[in-house]
């Protein structure tokens, strides 16, 4: 498993305190810890109506600014990756689930671009559907590492 380094370490947590005291006292699952999450379903629910009205207003903005061609695609790309980041960051597989997302709309905007006639951007789509492999796999590793890590807390 690529991830492998990602295992429990036990003192990691207490490297918290600097950053936020008294965020994270004694529970390794708050910060600077590199056990993977999961959210609950209320979580999941707001996170898909944050990700809808963020992705409709950034799309808004791009429209009027003129800035982009294909303003839902490329407004959803964007909070999309963003919230990913964060999620992944935080620990939450959920994040590598929404990159997935994320690179999957990228794959649908830039071919809807080279389809359009403009092919020189072919090489976006072939970039895209190579991270959009990357990320598939790394999916993959997050949940194999999730479950070895649940196994071993149940143990």
């Amino acid at each position: 498993i690529p991830f492998s380094g990602l295992q429990s370490c036990p003192n990691l947590h207490n490297s918290c305190a600097g950053i936020a005291p008294g965020l994270c006292d004694g529970d390794p699952d708050l910060l600077g810890s590199n056990r993977i999450k999961t959210m609950g379903a209320l979580g999941r629910i707001l996170t898909a109506l944050a990700l809808v009205g963020m992705s409709l207003g950034t799309s808004f903005v791009l429209s009027r600014i003129n800035s982009s061609s294909q303003p839902l695609l490329d407004g959803a790309v964007f909070v999309l990756g963003l919230f990913a980041t964060v999620y992944i960051m935080l620990g939450y597989i959920e994040g590598v689930v929404i990159n997935v997302m994320s690179i999957s709309v990228g794959v649908t905007m830039w071919l809807t671009i080279v389809i359009s006639g403009k092919t020189e951007n072919v090489t976006y789509v072939v970039l895209n559907l190579y991270n959009l492999y990357m990320i598939v796999l790394s999916l993959i590793n997050w949940i194999k590492l999730y479950k070895k890590q649940r196994s071993e807390r149940e143990e």
